[in-house]
């Protein structure tokens, strides 16, 4: 047989194949592989519970992620695993408490338990944590309880996502300093609040983070250590109650790639903005009080989120011309007036342009229209715009969402929307409309939502030529 002829079998990578077998299946498959240092079966389609890997003793290695495995973790199916270093048991159906001793396997560096139903509390690990222990990643769980303050003894922890679980507590940043290779830090999502005053400057000790996430952790003031963070790519400090300005050394941090401070309650930018960083890749400000003028556009942005605030401004001839990589590009929900100006055809990366529910007046540019054969949603909802719709989509349109809804619009449906066959959604309604059902749609297989109510059509809901079915 096989299996007799592979008994000294060391490694064994199965990952992304369909084996659809059960734990205990696989248990039994095994056992004759009692050489066996790494175990990788991710994606495989596994099922059931977790086999007994207290068999193994020389595992290294244990992958058994993006599989269907549910039940509980034993404590005594990992016992006597002096040697292993990696446990990936995330995105599976996992449920009940985490035991401790998976936790103190004192060889264990990397322990990734996210994305399953753990529920309960982690318990008292104080000195009974494995000292190696560099990832930690029990994220999108259940489990509540006290912050476990034990993780302030793993003084070589580089990666901590306890985030999207329900753990309670006050946790100072003072205590950070302990930790001080850890590098990516997420807290996001449970029922935390951080102590970090906007007055603390970092000590020299204190972590160099590249990614701090720390979105839903009731602050109300931008934390002061972030002030030395120079090596930061990735802050997400969104739905807090963070108040006041946006500080200008939010902007200097020269790797920072994406920045996330939507959902708070600031109000404006300090001045004067000068040597500003537009290195920025992501910028989502959506969601607060911010009022004037948007002065930040990085020119190497991809997606612009600067929605739901109290901009009142006229947007700039010129503005395309800052919008050269971006992809995403909104301005919704604020106090936008004047007319769209044709600057933002001038580059064909723009998938998405949200201008809705704002003053705009004025004729939408043919030009935006002649974009579709790249822009995929087009939203001018709930302004004074007026004009008629051009006809000049592209043969390659390849428009989902077109919304129009409660402007001023005249005239008819242009022939040229029958190219957008990927439409989905297509609202022109509360506009001044003067046309005939627009049979031109009727080869758009795709479409799902169409809104042509308060205009002027007129005639019969047909069309000649179309199928019955």
């Amino acid at each position: 047989m096989l299996v007799q002829n592979l008994t000294r079998l060391r490694f064994l990578y199965l990952d992304g194949i369909t084996i659809s077998a059960t734990g205990n299946e696989l248990y039994r498959a095994l056992l004759p592989f009692t050489k066996l240092q790494v175990l990788s079966m991710s994606n495989c389609y596994l099922s059931g519970p977790i086999p007994s890997f207290s068999s193994f003793k020389n595992l290294r290695e244990v992958n058994l992620g993006d599989n269907q495995l549910s039940g509980t973790i034993h404590s005594t199916d990992w016992s006597g695993l002096s040697k292993l270093e990696i446990v990936d048991l995330s995105n599976n159906k996992l449920s009940g408490t985490i035991p401790p001793t998976l936790f103190g396997i004192l060889s264990l560096r990397r322990l990734f338990l996210s994305q399953n139903q753990f529920n309960g509390s982690i318990g008292d690990l104080h000195g009974k944590a494995s000292s190696l222990l560099g990832t930690l990643d029990l994220s999108s769980n259940k489990l509540q309880g006290q912050f476990p303050m034990f993780v302030f003894e793993l003084h070589g922890l580089t990666l901590l996502d306890l985030s999207s679980n329900n753990f309670s507590g006050l946790i100072p940043m003072s205590a950070f300093p302990n930790l001080r290779n850890l590098s990516d830090l997420d807290l996001s999502y449970n029922r935390l609040s951080i102590d970090a005053p906007a007055t603390n400057i970092s000590p020299p000790s204190f972590p160099t983070f590249t990614a701090l996430e720390l979105a839903s952790c009731n602050l109300t003031e931008f934390p002061g250590f972030l002030k030395n963070q120079y090596s930061l790519n990735y802050l997400d400090l969104s739905n807090n109650q963070i108040h006041g300005e946006i500080p200008n050394w939010v902007w200097k941090s020269i790797n920072l790639w994406y920045l996330n401070i939507s959902q708070n309650f600031l109000v404006g930018f300090e001045r004067p903005m000068k040597n500003i960083n537009s290195g920025i890749w992501i910028l989502d400000l959506h969601c607060n009080q911010l009022q004037g003028q948007v002065p930040i556009l990085p020119s190497y942005a991809t997606y612009l989120d600067y929605s739901d605030n109290n901009f009142s401004f006229v947007l700039p001839a010129h503005i395309g011309d800052s919008l050269q990589f971006t992809s995403f590009f909104s301005l919704s929900n604020n106090n936008i007036h004047g007319s769209i100006p044709e600057s933002l055809c001038n580059h064909t990366n723009l998938q998405v342009l949200d201008l809705s529910n704002n003053s705009m007046s004025g004729p939408i540019p043919q030009c935006l229209f002649q974009m579709s054969r790249s822009l995929g949603v087009l939203n001018l909802r709930r302004n004074n715009l007026s004009g008629i719709i051009s006809d000049t989509f592209s043969k390659s349109c390849r428009l989902q969402t077109l919304n129009l809804n409660q402007n001023l619009l005249e005239g008819k449906v242009p022939k040229s929307l029958g190219n957008c066959k990927m439409l989905e959604v297509l609202d022109i309604g509360n506009n001044q409309i003067n046309d005939s059902f627009p049979c031109q749609l009727k080869n758009i297989t795709m479409l799902r939502v169409l809104v042509l109510r308060s205009n002027n059509f007129n005639g019969h809901i047909d069309c000649p030529g179309s199928n019955s079915g």
